[in-house]
């Protein structure tokens, strides 16, 4: 068996919740607000919200800016990966789904 670091693990548990995953690709695509992130992933702005800040606090995702929201009333808080390459997960993760457990 590989030897897996527990930064590893650590990374790989922020990615339990698929919505989580969805909104770390679109964060390593570029930095976005929690409103934005709802509106391309068409998911309800409290989940995208919670999940950017699970992201953060599991250290895969981070607070870049602070700016003004289109009012001027608001701040908005622009979340980026902290890593980059979540996109090449994909194909692994797809090539794994592809091929069953073997009946134990």
């Amino acid at each position: 068996m590989a030897a897996i670091s527990q930064r590893t693990l650590d990374l790989a548990g922020g990615l339990m919740d698929p919505l989580r995953l969805r909104v770390l690709l679109a964060l390593d695509d570029r930095p976005s607000t929690a409103t934005q992130l709802a509106r391309a992933l068409d998911a309800p702005y409290d989940k995208v919200n919670w999940a950017v800040k699970q992201l953060v606090k599991g250290g895969l995702a981070e607070l870049r800016a602070v700016e003004p929201g289109a009012s001027g009333m608001v701040m908005q808080k622009v979340y980026a990966a902290r890593h980059r390459g979540w996109a090449a997960l994909v194909p692994a993760l797809d090539a794994i789904a592809a091929n069953p457990a073997p009946e134990r």
